[in-house]
C-alpha cells in the first residue's frame, strides 16, 4: 500500500472526527447561549477583538486545509493537522460565545456561520486522492 492511500478505518476515523467536531458547532451555542445564532439584524456589525481573533483562526484554518493538508502524505501528519485546524475554527465559536454580549446578535451571527462554512471545507474530500470514489462493494 503507498503511502497516499487511505485504509477505510482511517477514512472512517476522520469522518467520525469531521462529524463530531462540525456537530459541535451547533451544540455549544445551544447549551452555552441562549441558542443558536442564525439572524443578522439592522443593527450592524462592529468590528471588536473577537472578530479580529476569529478572523485570524479562520484564516490559518484555511491555509492549513488547502496550503498544508493537500502536500501531506502520511495519514498522522495529516490527522494532526485536520484536528489543528477543526480546533481552530471550532475556538471562533468560542470566542462569539464568551467574548460577545447578547447585545451584540449580528457579531456573534457572523462568527458562527463562518465557524459553519470554515468546518464543510474541512470535510474529508482529500481521502481518495484523485481516485474515483469507491463503489458499495469496496466496503464489504
Amino acid at each position: 500500500m503507498a503511502s497516499s492511500e487511505f485504509t477505510t478505518r482511517q477514512k472512517l476515523n476522520l469522518l467520525t472526527i469531521w462529524a463530531a467536531l462540525s456537530s459541535s458547532c451547533f451544540i455549544y451555542p445551544i447549551f452555552l447561549d441562549d441558542g443558536l445564532p442564525i439572524r443578522f439584524n439592522d443593527q450592524g456589525i462592529q468590528f471588536n477583538f473577537a472578530l479580529l481573533m476569529s478572523f485570524a483562526s479562520w484564516a490559518i484554518a484555511t491555509l492549513i486545509r488547502w496550503i498544508v493538508i493537500p502536500k501531506l502524505t502520511s495519514y498522522l501528519a495529516i490527522l494532526g493537522f485536520f484536528i489543528a485546524g477543526l480546533a481552530f475554527t471550532e475556538a471562533t465559536i468560542f470566542y462569539g460565545i464568551f467574548l460577545l454580549n447578547n447585545d451584540q446578535p449580528n457579531e456573534k451571527a457572523l462568527i458562527f456561520w463562518v465557524a459553519v462554512v470554515c468546518m464543510i471545507q474541512f470535510f474529508p474530500l482529500f481521502l481518495n486522492r484523485g481516485k474515483s470514489p469507491p463503489s458499495i462493494k469496496a466496503f464489504d
